[in-house]
């Protein structure tokens, strides 16, 4: 009986440590047997190495990342005073174009759309329409003015 035990302890013991029956890597989401079979988000399937790996950061994301290879991660939200550009394969974060004389912080959707909420002393706002920069424009001079000239169009 003892014999039989020991013979049954030895086999339990050799199948649980049988590679076969090792646990599936810990950053995976889901796993058949010991083979990664899925990933959480933020994370992608690296077949090679049986493990998720993170998705490559995109500076001034804020958003989470999805990705399938480290080559094409995508943002939803850009940080402000940045756009999301989806023209290549990963995403990219662009910092709004400058809009010369403004002194608030842009936003923008573009490169080409970027909007101002002030103006330095000297020019004055005009706000772009729907796809278009804000612009600020300066004052017209006043001959012999000796002060500071201010305007609002």
């Amino acid at each position: 009986m003892a014999r039989l035990f020991s013979t049954l302890l030895v086999g339990a013991l050799l199948a649980w440590a049988n590679p076969a029956h090792a646990a599936c890597d810990p950053s995976c989401a889901t796993c058949s047997g010991s083979t990664c079979t899925g990933c959480n988000p933020g994370s992608y399937l690296d077949a090679g190495a049986n493990a998720c790996v993170a998705c490559t950061s995109i500076s001034f994301c804020v958003s989470s990342l999805t990705c399938t290879s480290a080559t094409d991660s995508q943002c939803t939200q850009c940080a402000a005073g940045y756009w999301e550009d989806q023209s290549g394969t990963a995403d990219v974060c662009r910092a709004c174009t400058p809009v010369t004389g403004c002194t608030s912080s842009l936003t923008c959707t573009s490169a080409t759309d970027s909007q101002c909420m002030a103006c330095a002393n000297g020019s004055y706002l005009v706000t772009g329409s729907p796809g278009s920069a804000s612009q600020c424009v300066s004052c017209t001079p006043i001959p012999e003015c000796t002060s500071p000239v201010t305007c609002n169009s």
